[in-house]
């Protein structure tokens, strides 16, 4: 599991090499661009600015088309960046805040330009606090802990009209800092071949479903969790990727009598060509984790599952323990037949 520790967090940042990352690896216009290559880098940057002109238009267009592209070439790059918002915490409506908490809004690509956030209680009275951009982020942290019980609303504005508004609502409980635990992983890994139904006409492509149960402890309410599975082995995979990310959700019918949640994402046929493992973590607002070691793994060709993809080390010593034994009986039974036949031999 330390290979993939520093991979990502609860904020969507995964370090290191990518699946695309790879791809590019071997891309030449790539490895021109580090080499600085002169007129032919100049050329090529030219052609790839009027390509990316192109698709954006393409994609102002024919937003299905452009959309069903990004879900099934692996290599078609992330959304164009405007800017829009795709997720907030404390999520709208959300009750039982600690106390200490703090507002996030989280957009696509970038902040808009000029960003204002205001809090107000009850009463309609401003809180003060401080306001920080975070990447593609607004962190917004009051100055005192918020009041037991009280009902707040945050709104964040820009210069260019846009406008977003959340409403919570506090317990009477601080964080302080404790992340979420009693996180067992994941559950269950399931998954079916996509056949001729296949979105991107790949027959061969599988619907992976993980299923986890809910972290026991933590001072966030689940709606304020964030769920990352992440797979740890399988093919074309030189170290962890992020696979699918989930807030968590209270569900009167849950996936399985196993699992309190699942989430179900597509792998190309070129990535789900053979064996797998795949894991779940859990992150606050804050992307504080209990890291969890459970990982499940399955023969993504069979849907079976499979002993020897599992990368923890504790359970590939147990049963190379268990084995030696069986080893040094076999070995001492063929030492037994082999000086027999030889005696026979020398008999006759």
């Amino acid at each position: 599991m330390e290979a993939w520790r520093a991979r990502g967090d609860g904020r969507g940042n995964i370090h290191g090499r990518t699946e695309r990352a790879a791809a590019a690896a071997g891309d030449p216009v790539a490895s021109c661009v580090e080499r600085v290559c002169g007129l032919h880098f100049i050329v090529v940057t030219a052609v790839r600015i009027t390509l990316f002109a192109t698709v954006l238009g393409a994609g102002l267009v024919f937003g299905s088309s452009a959309r069903a592209q990004e879900t099934c070439d692996d290599d078609a790059g992330a959304p164009p960046d405007f800017g829009q918002l795709i997720e907030t915490f404390p999520s709208n409506n959300a009750v039982a805040i600690p106390r200490d908490g703090f507002v996030r809004f989280v957009f696509r690509g970038r902040v808009p330009p000029r960003p204002v956030v205001i809090v107000r209680d009850a009463s309609d009275a401003v809180v003060s606090g401080t306001l920080a951009i975070v990447g593609s982020e607004l962190h917004w942290q009051a100055n005192a802990p918020f009041a037991p019980g009280a009902r707040y609303s945050a709104t964040a504005s820009d210069i260019i009209g846009g406008s977003s508004e959340v409403r919570f609502a506090t317990n009477n409980e601080l964080a302080n800092g404790r992340a979420p635990s009693d996180f067992a992983g994941v559950a269950t890994v399931t998954s079916e071949r996509s056949g001729a139904t296949d979105i991107c006409g790949d027959e061969n492509a599988r619907s992976v479903t993980v299923s986890w149960r809910f972290a026991r402890s933590s001072p966030w309410p689940q709606s304020e969790l964030t769920y990352v599975v992440y797979e740890t082995r399988g093919p074309r995979l030189s170290g962890p990727v992020e696979r699918a990310r989930d807030r968590g959700r209270l569900s009167t019918s849950p996936c399985n009598s196993n699992a309190d949640q699942c989430v179900t994402f597509r792998l190309s046929s070129l990535n789900s060509s053979g064996p797998a493992c795949f894991a779940v973590q859990v992150y606050d607002p804050y992307g504080r984790s209990t890291e969890s070691t459970a990982e499940k793994c399955v023969n993504l060709d069979s849907g079976s599952f499979f002993y020897g993809c599992s990368v923890r080390r504790e359970a590939l010593a147990r049963r190379d323990a268990d084995n030696e034994p069986r080893s040094a009986l076999y070995m001492a039974l063929a030492a037994v037949a082999l000086a027999a036949r030889r005696a026979r031999r020398s008999r006759t």
